[in-house]
């Protein structure tokens, strides 16, 4: 978070090989936040509220809509991705104890860039990064 604005980092670029389709869900309202990209489209850093560069928004947050009021945030992303989860009052209540490029990943920590990429396929998935034990030749 940073001005009061929610930042959402998966951690890994979302490169499409078909249409790209990232949704962001806000627990426990019904709010949706969904947004669509052409093949070869790439989502890895949004602002809730925008600018989505290269994104198209076929789905608008309703106006007057304080994320602040959520509990969770789900992401999904459409078709190279996963969905995670994360609990919003840790990001609400932390965020300022932490420099700008340090995200908050639940059930692993506060991380900044160089801490997801030693821990990334390791310790942990982030939202786009394969599973290396899907993707094992046999």
């Amino acid at each position: 978070m940073t001005d009061g604005r929610l930042l959402v980092w998966t951690g890994s670029p979302c490169v499409s090989v078909g249409p790209l389709h990232v949704s962001l869900f806000f627990e426990p309202s019904p709010v949706e936040l969904e947004l669509t990209g052409p093949e070869g489209a790439k989502a890895e850093y949004l602002t809730v509220g925008g600018p989505y560069l290269g994104l198209h928004v076929a789905k608008p947050i309703p106006d007057g809509f304080n994320w602040r009021d959520s509990k969770t945030m789900r992401i999904s992303v459409y078709p190279n991705g996963w969905g995670s989860t994360t609990q919003l009052a840790t990001v609400l209540n932390e965020s300022a104890q932490h420099p700008d490029d340090t995200y908050w990943f639940q059930n692993v920590g506060w991380l900044n860039p160089a801490e997801v990429a030693a821990k990334d396929g390791k310790e942990f998935l982030a939202t786009c990064t394969p599973d290396p034990a899907k993707t094992k030749k046999k």
